[in-house]
């Protein structure tokens, strides 16, 4: 409530000083309310850089582990056949790949694919207007998404390894400075098949771990990948009481913004939450527990709204083992291009981690193929049983015109540079010539 009724005030006061600014045309009343104005807007202008600015950026910092990010993306090339991303444990912004130059699942951007940002919805991962961010991804989606590469920081590698999370889902790869490379145990290659019918599920009347569990049934699996957890409501907290070892996750629910958790791996909140946000709770052990309690202090949501679930890893592997049975091979690409190979021994449809746009054209065996779209968002290609060379090249759309355009352009300042230029040289004949005449007369 507090930043509510702050802005509330503000607002007030600068409906005040225009009330009286446009009421009193005194010289000396006007000085002084545009005074008044000028010291509430500074005031306003310093409490938000205070509140949003000083405490969060440091340009020293965001910049100072960028080669070592760009050494270990170097090294994850060397050691890598085929497309891949890479993604971080713990982010600083939602452009750090942009920043660092690594391929990621996550980008920050007013001109971004808003089909992204949905499909990440669906599956409970980060998303906004702008943004459309890989927290929250589980290992199903991660392996979608062709991330096969975690950053961490060595000074965390202790507590990481303790909580088991990335000894059996990440095994440390590499290290330069305070980065550590970790090399995903579960991953797909790019380019996988899928049933020539396999579509995603109408999301209307489930949560997002839900939604993935409905996406696994939809291959034929009929075990579920999540399955729901029990919780203790203790006041207005939760208690979860692990009843296996298995990975733990949490789905926000309306009302929930931020969420703090306490167990046997110490204390971790989550921020910036909306419904249907996947959180990552730990690996537990038979008996251990946590609790989870809502740390948003303005919330005026007295239950704290969560749905908890386990991961099933039999299932985990058996979807992935499916999905992996046939894919492209061979793969080259660059920031435009992506070329490769695939038999297939039955028909089904090649699964591309990369959004459509319309700047973008395949080939078939030197054939233009026009793709059909997954979740409304990700490439695909319906093949019948055979072989096939693959071709996708990106060019902007517009490219072409803005060439024209931007020569057009050139040849026209230069033509008005040359025109310019012979008016000058003639006024300066004309008046040369006028001063010859006066002279004479």
């Amino acid at each position: 409530m507090g930043l509510e009724v702050l802005s509330l005030a503000f607002l007030a006061v600068y409906g005040i000083v225009l009330f009286y600014y446009h009421h009193y045309r005194e010289n000396e009343w006007q000085k002084a309310l545009w005074l008044v104005g000028l010291i509430v807007v500074g005031l306003e202008a310093g409490i938000n850089t205070y509140n949003t600015s000083i405490g969060t950026v440091d340009r020293a910092e965001y910049l100072q582990q960028i080669k070592d990010y760009q050494r270990l993306y170097e090294y994850a090339g060397e050691n890598t056949e085929g497309f891949f991303r890479m993604e971080k444990f713990d982010r600083k912004t939602k452009n750090d790949g942009t920043l660092a130059g690594y391929p990621t699942a996550s980008l920050f951007s007013s001109t971004l694919n808003s089909s992204v940002a949905d499909f990440y919805e669906k599956v409970g991962m980060g998303h906004s207007k702008v943004y459309y961010a890989f927290d929250g991804a589980s290992p199903l989606i991660s392996a979608m998404l062709n991330v096969n590469y975690m950053y961490g920081d060595t000074e965390k590698r202790e507590q990481h390894e303790a909580s088991e999370y990335y000894d059996k889902l990440y095994a440390p790869m590499a290290e330069s400075g305070d980065i550590t490379l970790y090399e995903c145990k579960y991953t797909l290659p790019f380019g996988f098949v899928l049933p020539t019918d396999y579509e995603l599920p109408d999301t209307k009347i489930m949560d997002s771990l839900e939604f993935q569990n409905e996406m696994v049934r939809r291959l034929g699996i009929e075990d579920n990948l999540f399955i729901s957890a029990d919780v203790v409501k203790d006041s207005e907290d939760l208690l979860l009481v692990a009843d296996r070892d298995a990975y733990y996750y949490a789905i926000a629910g309306r009302g929930v913004t931020e969420v703090e958790m306490q167990g046997s791996f110490g204390t971790k909140t989550y921020k910036s939450l909306k419904n249907n946000s996947v959180m990552y709770v730990g690996h537990l052990k038979q008996g251990n527990t946590v609790y989870l309690k809502n740390a948003d202090e303005d919330s005026d949501t007295a239950f704290l709204n969560l749905s908890i679930y386990r991961m099933d890893m039999g299932v985990l592997k058996e979807e992935l083992y499916k999905m992996s049975r046939q894919h492209m091979e061979n793969i080259q690409y660059d920031s435009t291009h992506i070329a490769g190979n695939i038999t297939l021994k039955e028909e089904g449809k090649i699964f591309f981690s990369v959004p459509y746009e319309k700047g973008w054209s395949i080939y078939v065996n030197d054939k233009k193929t026009e793709p059909e779209l997954y979740g409304e968002c990700f490439m695909t290609l319906p093949l019948k049983a055979g072989k096939y060379e693959i071709y996708m090249e990106y060019q902007p759309t517009g490219r072409n015109e803005g060439i024209v355009i931007t020569i057009c352009g050139v040849i026209l300042f230069l033509s008005l540079g040359v025109i310019q230029r012979r008016q000058k040289e003639t006024e300066e004949i004309l008046a040369e010539q006028d001063s010859h005449t006066d002279a004479e007369i």
